[in-house]
């Protein structure tokens, strides 16, 4: 169970930083790789917000 669990928390990290990316986001996959889901999450939202690139999220994770 732990093994699925695992995998479907990757896919869905793997969803929203390919998405990001493919939307013309700033930040590296290194650095999205350190973004919670939570995170990515908002940080997609904000994109779809703006019609494409997110501009305005040239923030660092604290």
């Amino acid at each position: 169970m732990a093994k699925i669990l695992k995998q479907a928390v990757f896919d869905v990290r793997s969803f929203y930083i390919q998405k990001l990316k493919d939307s013309g986001y700033s930040f590296d996959t290194k650095t999205l790789a350190t973004y919670t889901i939570t995170e990515l999450k908002k940080e997609y939202a904000l994109t779809l917000k703006n019609g494409g690139c997110n501009k305005k999220s040239e923030q660092t994770k604290s």
